[in-house]
This record gives structure tokens, C-alpha cells and sequence, in this order.
């Protein structure tokens, strides 16, 4: 129950500002949809003064209320979006879908399609390229563990190849090789308590395939809701290792 004293003027500019924000919101909701959408642009190099209105603008369809966590991958077949898409309605579990690409970075006409569904929620689809083939961990946090999968013509019919993190709640996983050792970064939710947004944990390998993932021994390396959670691939710019960050 709130409880406001009404004799502190203070308290209530705060409870007024509270109160119209409330109004506000409740407003939008009823004039604007809900949509998370993709924005993204072709070029061959990254600046960091780039505007939100430069991008290009993906939509979700009706009955789509979430195109999240892009992937862009070109291969010789083409140039493919995987990403999260999730229907719109209260505990509906999200899947991984695909867009393709033309030569101007314009969706192809009727390419979309659903690549990967589980029987748990599934988003952020880190796709690389090892020993000529293509492979995608995508953030299944809800089945409390990491899932390897391979595909056995890109982008389509993607296989379970294997488990390589159990009873673990990691979310956004995020891999890359550094003088022959793979690591995997992704944020970590230890207890129902705890936000899956703050703690950042690295695990270890030297075969992202065969070999046994280590948990590094300081983890959670970091802890802060600011930069934790990973948001794409690592790159380099200026010379320098980039981690992306939501």
C-alpha cells in the first residue's frame, strides 16, 4: 500500500510526477503497438558517429511483437539476418528466424522464415564459422543451459550437435578465439534473486567442440548492470578489441 503526506510539499511534486507518468504511459498504450524492430545498415566500415535515423528499419509483421539480437552473416549464397523473433501475446516462447539480403540490403521478398524452435524460449542466435562449417549458440537461459548447434546447410536445419554448459542460466553468449583458446562471455544469473543483466562471466576451451568449458577462476569478472550483457560479436576499431555491451 502507498502511503503519501500530503503536508510535505516535496513529496508531493514527486507523487504528482509519478502519477502523470503513469497517465502517460497508460495513454501510449493505447494509441501506439508495442514493437521491438531491427535496425541495421550495409557498409564495409564501423563509425561510431552514426545516427539511429541513418539506419535501416526492419519491421515486425502483424502478430510479431519482437525482431531482436541480429546476426548478419555472407556467405556465397547470399548475405542472412538470423535473429529472435517473438509472437506477440503474454508467455509466448521466442525462435529463431531468418531474413536474406539482397546486393542493397533490402529483405528479400518472402525469405523469411523460422530456422530454430525449442520447446524453451530461445533469442540471440552468436553464429561463427569453424572448420568449415557453420555454428550457433543462441541464449536458451531458460532450459538452464548452453546449446551448440550445427547446421547442416546454412541457414537452415540446424541440429543440436551438443550441450556444453548444464545447470547454469547464461545469457547472451558471446564467443571468441584469442591466441588459440576460445572464450565464452555472457551475463550469468546465479539465483531467482539476482538480475541476469549484472554479472559478466567468462568460461574457457581450446576446442569450442570437443573441448571441456572451464569457468574462469575470478568469475563474475564484472559486476555492473551498465556493460555486463553482451550485444554482439566482438571487433576491432582503431587497432583495438571491442565488446559490444547492452
Amino acid at each position: 500500500m502507498l502511503f503519501i503526506d500530503f503536508s510535505n510539499y516535496r513529496t508531493v511534486g514527486i507523487a504528482w510526477n509519478y502519477f502523470v507518468r503513469l497517465f502517460i504511459h497508460w495513454l501510449k498504450s493505447l494509441i501506439y503497438i508495442h514493437k521491438w524492430v531491427l535496425l541495421y545498415k550495409v557498409q564495409s566500415n564501423f563509425s561510431p558517429a552514426m545516427h539511429l535515423y541513418q539506419l535501416q528499419r526492419l519491421i515486425p509483421p502483424k502478430g510479431i511483437d519482437t525482431w531482436a539480437d541480429p546476426f548478419i552473416v555472407s556467405t556465397s549464397r547470399g548475405t542472412f539476418v538470423l535473429f529472435e523473433e517473438k509472437p506477440a501475446g503474454r508467455g509466448v516462447k521466442g525462435h529463431i528466424s531468418c531474413l536474406e539480403l539482397d546486393q542493397q540490403g533490402e529483405p528479400v521478398v518472402g525469405s523469411k522464415r523460422i530456422v530454430l524452435s525449442e520447446c524453451f524460449h530461445l533469442s540471440y542466435p552468436f553464429v561463427f564459422f569453424y572448420r568449415e562449417q557453420y555454428w550457433m549458440i543462441p541464449e536458451a537461459a531458460a532450459s538452464r543451459g548452453v546449446h551448440l548447434y550445427r547446421s547442416k546447410q546454412f541457414p537452415d536445419d540446424w541440429i543440436l550437435e551438443k550441450t556444453i554448459l548444464e545447470d547454469v542460466q547464461i545469457y547472451d553468449a558471446t564467443l571468441i578465439e584469442w591466441k588459440e583458446t576460445w572464450y565464452l562471455f555472457g551475463s550469468q544469473k546465479n539465483s531467482i534473486h539476482t538480475s541476469p543483466h549484472t554479472s559478466l562471466c567468462i568460461y574457457y576451451t581450446d576446442d569450442p567442440l570437443a573441448g571441456e568449458w572451464k569457468a574462469h577462476p575470478m568469475n563474475p569478472i564484472y559486476q555492473d548492470v551498465r556493460v555486463s550483457r553482451p550485444a554482439g560479436s566482438f571487433f576491432t576499431y582503431n587497432g583495438k578489441l571491442i565488446r559490444p555491451a547492452q
